[in-house]
């Protein structure tokens, strides 16, 4: 265990402060929901200071509790921060991290709905709120695609090791590699993050699609007898229609 604690544990603290760090960054959105009038004019640092220490608190206290339990004069079969005094506590962790992942999802999609309804409502209110509620639904939006590649990739581990444990309170050492390696998917997340942040974007997909010859049409991009662009025209009849919205409101 001597051994175990210092390799394991400095794999383990990451692990934790990534679940940590989306709920801080969905907190964040909260604070900038909750003060939409005043947040990017006031700045208020000091909650990005509070919500570090907090990420760097909460990642790092589950370890060192699973150290300060453990038996450290144990033979281990595997490197693993889990012993047979401290399998309790490894369960409650993975517990409330999952609770965690679960919790910050549901909240990203409250302040999505919110968001989207404040928006219709900020009529007469100034550019500066406008702007702020447009960045929130905006990040937001851009933060859920990443939350739900999270959840897939992390809830598994985190819901399987407290099943495992309620199945079998007495594990075999020698039965915990089998079980990593049936359910440790979390290392899918570094390969599906960039491939799901990529199709996000649309005009990504049409370049990569242009660019593999799929269109079947390809619109000439020539001037036209006034010597406007077809991109040109798009624009113009978008801004048209955003003003014709605005008169009509009016």
């Amino acid at each position: 265990m001597s051994i175990s604690a210092p390799l394991r544990g400095s794999a383990v603290i990451p692990y934790f402060g990534n679940v940590w760090t989306l709920l801080a960054i969905t907190l964040e959105r909260t604070i900038a929901t909750y003060k939409y009038q005043t947040y990017e004019r006031t700045g208020q640092y000091y909650w990005s200071v509070i919500l570090i220490a907090a990420q760097l608190f909460l990642a790092a206290s589950p370890v060192c509790l699973i150290v300060l339990s453990s038996d450290w004069s144990e033979m281990k079969a595997i490197i693993t921060m889990t012993s047979t005094k401290t399998t309790t506590i490894v369960s409650n962790i993975n517990k409330s991290m999952g609770a965690v992942e679960l919790v910050t999802l549901c909240l990203l999609y409250g302040l999505l709905r919110y968001n989207a309804k404040k928006k219709t409502q900020l009529q007469e209110a100034s550019l500066t709120e406008k702007y702020q509620v447009d960045e929130n639904l905006r990040s937001i939006r851009l933060l859920i695609p990443m939350m739900i590649t999270h959840f897939c990739c992390f809830m598994p581990t985190l819901i399987a090791f407290p099943l495992y444990y309620e199945i079998d309170p007495s594990p075999d050492s020698r039965q915990y590699p089998i079980f990593l390696e049936v359910f440790g998917i979390t290392i899918l997340y570094a390969v599906l993050l960039p491939v799901v942040l990529f199709w996000r974007h649309k005009s990504l997909r049409d370049n990569l699609r242009k660019s593999m010859g799929i269109f079947d049409r390809v619109e000439p991009e020539g001037a036209r007898a006034d010597g406007r662009t077809i991109e040109q025209m798009r624009h113009f009849a978008l801004l048209s229609s955003i003003w014709e919205r605005e008169i009509a409101k009016r």
